[in-house]
């Protein structure tokens, strides 16, 4: 395979996380580097037919009756030169390298959910978690993040409560843990949108900032207002710190709107524009506070209210603070940042050029 071949291929892979909706982007799961390191791995093979060779070695091996030892040379090149057909053999390598119980300081983990990942396999990724003999190899929170994920562009809510569920029991004394995951878990409830999925946003959402993250707390709350209780919405929300961004703002406008308590909904506006904060207001919060103000049935009462709606809306359009995307948009915008942390964790997964080539 040509470099410039490799490149292509390596593109081409990255346009189709371009269309995938997810909570954590592909840069933020480190496909990108994954998807670049296949490329360059590919090349050093100097084409299809050694790969291949190489590939039916490693098979030959597994097969062998003299169960031969698996290197981490040989598992760290097949989960970057196999293809979505060899994920069998992928899993067979995998336990016979981790049966070994060879001491690294390197984590498969990650790369062979990258693998999974890149290749949209989710009920392949689940099962090497599930696998006993495989106990261990999947505990790090890029691994975990990675596949909870997968299965949740998948649409496999149930299973990703059933992993959240092992790591809660696994990692119950690491709040990082949970708190990364719940994001993933809080989104799978949002779409859901079931009594059952209601009650677990609502556990989640309630815990303290070390277990749910903002973002989390938001959705939980989007939940609430889903299955038409504003009130606990407002619950949750007065728990944010920072109550000034886009997402707490609308999710406050539509409680308050539905319980028939637009004046709330309006002072919350008119607060942000006199401080000078960007109001964005999206249009389901809009919608629902006209509504509000329009199902006022004392009349003194909603002949003040219209016109300071009207005076506000005026405002908001002329400050360009009407947006356009809607509500699901920004709740489920795709989370980007990368944090000091995982920083850490992929430079221990990918600092393999000496081990592998020295």
């Amino acid at each position: 395979m040509s470099g410039s071949f490799g490149a292509r291929m390596w593109l081409r892979k990255i346009k189709r996380y371009e269309g995938i909706r997810t909570i954590y982007t592909a840069e933020n799961l480190g496909i990108p580097k994954y998807e670049q390191a296949r490329a360059e791995i590919s090349n050093l093979y100097l084409g299809a037919p050694i790969i291949e060779k190489f590939k039916d070695r490693v098979v030959k091996s597994i097969e062998s009756s003299r169960k031969m030892l698996a290197s981490k040379e040989d598992v760290f090149n097949f989960v970057h030169l196999a293809s979505a057909e060899d994920s069998q053999v992928l899993h067979s390598l995998l336990k016979r390298y981790h049966s070994q119980k060879t001491k690294s300081p390197f984590r498969f983990g990650p790369i062979v959910m990258r693998y999974y990942y890149s290749n949209g396999q989710p009920v392949e990724a689940l099962k090497a978690f599930c696998d006993p003999d495989l106990d261990g190899l999947f505990e790090d929170l890029s691994s975990l993040k990675l596949l909870m994920s997968l299965l949740y562009e998948h649409n496999m809510h149930s299973e990703i409560k059933d992993v959240f569920e092992v790591v809660k029991s696994k990692k119950s004394g690491n709040p990082v843990f949970v708190k990364t995951l719940s994001n993933i878990v809080l989104a799978s409830c949002y779409k859901q949108n079931t009594p059952e999925s209601y009650k677990l946003a609502t556990e989640i959402g309630r815990q303290d900032k070390e277990h749910v993250t903002r973002r989390g707390v938001e959705i939980a709350a989007a939940v609430a207002l889903k299955q038409r209780d504003p009130g606990l919405a407002l619950e949750l929300l007065t728990a944010i710190d920072f109550s000034n961004n886009l997402l707490t703002r609308n999710l406050k406008i539509l409680a308050y709107s539905s319980m028939d308590r637009p004046e709330e909904a309006l002072r919350i506006i008119k607060r942000d524009l006199f401080r000078d904060i960007p109001t964005n207001v999206v249009p389901e919060a809009m919608k629902a506070m006209k509504e509000a103000v329009y199902r006022i049935k004392d009349d003194n009462q909603k002949d003040f209210v219209v016109p300071e709606l009207k005076n506000l809306e005026a405002d908001l359009r002329e400050k360009g603070f009407l947006v356009e995307k809607s509500l699901d948009t920004h709740l489920l915008e795709p989370i980007s940042g990368v944090k000091k942390r995982q920083i850490l964790e992929e430079s221990s997964e990918s600092g393999h050029s000496d081990e592998m080539n020295g």
